[in-house]
């Protein structure tokens, strides 16, 4: 029987009643009963839902996002009332289980009691759902109880969902608190005096200009200060000149970051819209901002068009335009800075005359180094995702020739100290040169943010955590919503520091900021659940980084590895069975990885190598720890030549790297080889750097059950270890739920 695992937003209605009408009245229970059916189907339509299964009375269904399923269960509600039916509504996101028709599972069971609980006519949502709809326009919901819930290990937190009218409100009021005046109750009075005191506030707004725009039916909102901007579009004859597009995304960006009473959605978030086909009202709710800005470039020879709008993402209007048209020359940095501007003034966004100042700062008055910045961009762009070295030196010589012309443009020294740390990265783990042009770039504009977390970046190869935080905290001072600036400090904290306390609230300050429902932050919280030890956590969010992004294989690892470092087997091999149906060249390739992962664990060392094998033979690369993996499968098969060879090169890799990549991986890999060498003192002083490095993602469980390590296995020195390594996750795991049960983080 086919069996397929999904998160999704589950709604689970029910009929106030239904029980009590069928014994007095049979006929109208049964009309009722087909009049919520057929108010029910239309809407879970409407709102691309899903209509899993009618039970009795009650209803379920499952939605991709909680917002659709919530506001389904508000025009459900809506539409119930004035069709006589009372309904109690309960939502929840879980993972649900559809099997041979049926569905199953801890979406389906909590959203079940959450509707057992609701008052008459209301609609109880979970707290992972109120997280997900709270910052969403037109949904808003008050917190109830904490309660425990009938076959639920952990108490859930409940949220109403408030979608009635004032006046709806005042009428349910007790009867016994009205106090009568002239006949008439005092709720009256106050709401009339409501009415006048709101419209007043609205006269007043409206002569002031504070409120900026109406929505269709007349209703005033207040303007909220979050905006992502496009990617621009190339409308250039020549496609070349796509690095334009970047070069203009990334500069009106930074002018907007540096306003602290903006939210800005990062360049990394926009990225994901590039090239897309999608509705500006569908993307604006996708990354929960109210503005969106697009536009366009047009090159031709020295001639140049450049236009801009701001779209309000609620209703779609298009706010105003602005354009530029002309020569290619410096005055587009002066478009660039009024663009930020009518945005900033748009948005009702409090601005200092100091973030002033540094929008109207021009990046520099030559605009051919500006080009040749941004075409240097480009290449490096290529070199970080090729490793074509050609790349690198073509990007390279830009910078050079950008520095000729403008000796004093701090970005092109960022430029050049950024591409250098990223050949550092890749080569020879020496970043003096790197480290020298981002002290020159600070030193130049010591108010631009990018050189002090270059500088932090590269503290963090070098090992040097304490430097690094400093580096970020300045970074921070001059730009606090940089969103990936506090997720890399949240994580030097996290991962290096491991202080969860101190880094915690800087990542969920990132998420927060740019949103959740992006592969890439989803991936992030994945493997900070992975690195706790919190596997089915970190299991969900890989999947919903999956959902998103289907040919990231990063994703696809974190999975594995959650899902294998509890060492189930059976779950392991449906999950390969399942995802490795693509024909996707890249998928494809990693899964004869992962067989090969699974059957070592696994010890059937004949398929081990079969997989292994035919990884290699597609182009696939071994890295040192998966090679001395291999040397043990060899070893194992009486293959002790071919065992000894490949353990031997692996462990000259090794030893060449550890003095420039002291990190757990390497650390790792080492006591590996080192345990199949049968040299117990190295492999335990190697397994000590890895538990004191505080990075381990599932193999401080996995060395549990990993082969090469079978003869350590009752050794007291290496259990010591395995404990102090699993006390440790443990602690963190703690740390993580009281943070996010105090509301000090909310991930």
């Amino acid at each position: 029987m086919s069996m397929e695992r999904k998160l999704a937003a589950i709604m689970f209605t029910d009929i106030v009643g239904y029980t009590a009408l069928m014994g007095s009245d049979e006929e109208k229970a049964f009309q009722i009963l087909h009049k919520n059916r057929d108010l029910h189907k239309p809407l879970i339509k409407k709102y691309n839902g899903k209509w899993l299964k009618e039970m009795g009375d009650g209803i379920l269904a499952s939605f991709d996002t909680a917002s659709d399923a919530v506001r389904c269960a508000i025009e459900i509600q809506q539409n119930a009332k004035k069709s006589g039916i009372g309904l109690r509504i309960g939502v929840h996101i879980g993972e649900v289980v559809f099997e041979g028709g049926d569905v199953l599972g801890d979406g389906v069971n909590v959203a079940s009691r959450l509707e057992e609980i609701a008052e008459h006519g209301c609609i109880n949502v979970s707290g992972v759902v109120y997280k997900n709809i709270k910052n969403k326009s037109g949904l808003e919901a008050v917190f109830v109880e904490e309660k425990t819930l009938k076959n639920v290990d952990e108490p859930v937190k409940v949220y109403k969902i408030l979608y009635e009218e004032i006046i709806d409100e005042i009428q349910s009021t007790d009867d016994k608190s009205k106090v009568k005046i002239g006949g008439k109750p005092v709720y009256y009075l106050l709401a009339l005096a409501m009415l006048i005191i709101i419209s007043f506030l609205i006269w007043r707004f409206l002569q002031s200009g504070e409120i900026t725009s109406m929505t269709e039916n007349d209703e005033v909102r207040e303007v909220e200060k979050t905006i992502a901007v496009l990617p621009f579009r190339n409308d250039s004859p020549d496609q070349d000149n796509e690095y334009l597009c970047n070069g203009m995304l990334e500069e009106i960006l930074t002018h907007l970051q540096k306003v602290k009473d903006l939210r800005v959605k990062s360049r990394t978030t926009s990225e994901l819209y590039r090239h897309q086909d999608k509705d500006i009202i569908d993307i604006a709710e996708e990354l929960s901002v109210a503005y969106v800005l697009e536009g366009s470039i047009r090159k031709a020879g020295d001639y140049i068009r450049i236009t801009a709008q701001l779209i309000d993402g609620i209703n779609g209007d298009h706010l105003w335009a602005e354009t530029y048209d002309g020569n290619y020359t410096s005055e587009i940095f002066d478009f660039q800075t009024n663009v930020a501007k009518k945005i900033t003034a748009s948005l009702n966004a409090a601005i200092t005359p100091e973030e002033e100042r540094q929008i109207n700062k021009r990046p520099t008055d030559e605009i051919m180094a500006f080009d040749l910045l941004w075409r240097g961009m480009d290449m490096v762009d290529n070199y970080s995702s090729t490793s074509d070295i050609e790349y690198f030196e073509k990007g390279n010589a830009l910078f050079d020739k950008a520095l000729n012309i403008d000796p004093e443009y701090s970005t092109a020294y960022f430029a050049k100290g950024h591409a250098l740390k990223i050949k550092s990265d890749k080569t020879s783990g020496n970043y003096d040169s790197a480290m020298m042009y981002a002290d020159r770039a600070i030193e130049l504009d010591p108010e631009d943010m990018s050189g002090y977390g270059l500088k932090a970046d590269i503290y963090v190869k070098l090992g040097m955590t304490d430097q690094a935080i400093e580096y970020y905290l300045k970074a921070l001072e001059l730009e606090p919503n940089w969103n990936w600036t506090n997720l890399l400090l949240g994580q030097t904290y996290i991962y290096a520091k491991k202080d969860l306390e101190k880094g915690l609230p800087y990542v969920n300050k990132a998420i927060n900021v740019d949103g959740r429902a992006q592969f890439s932050i989803y991936s992030f919280i994945g493997w900070l659940f992975l690195h706790m030890g919190d596997y089915q956590r970190a299991q969900l969010y890989f999947k919903m980084s999956m959902d998103l992004r289907q040919d990231f294989n990063f994703n696809f690892l974190g999975y594995f590895m959650s899902v294998i470092s509890r060492g189930d087997f059976n779950e392991t091999k449906n999950f390969l069975d399942s995802s490795c149906t693509t024909t996707s060249t890249p998928r494809e390739l990693q899964c004869k990885r992962f067989y090969f992962y699974h059957y070592y664990f696994l010890r059937n060392y004949d398929q081990a190598e079969q997989f292994c094998r035919q990884y290699i033979d597609s182009g696939g690369l071994l890295t040192d720890g998966e090679f001395i993996m291999l040397a043990y499968v060899y070893q194992k098969l009486g293959k002790t030549e071919e065992s000894g060879k490949i353990l031997n090169d692996a462990l000259n890799s090794l030893q060449n790297q550890l003095p420039i990549n002291r990190n757990w991986y390497y650390y790792l890999s080492y006591s590996q080889a080192c345990s199949l060498k049968g040299e117990r003192e190295k492999a335990l002083e190697y397994l000590t750097k890895l538990a004191d490095s505080g990075r381990a993602y599932g193999w401080h469980d996995l060395l549990t059950i990993d082969p090469v390590f079978e003869d350590l296995r009752d050794d007291p020195e290496f259990k010591a270890i395995l404990k102090s390594m699993q006390d440790e996750k443990a602690g963190q795991r703690a740390i993580f739920k009281e943070m996010n049960e105090s509301g000090e983080i909310d991930l």
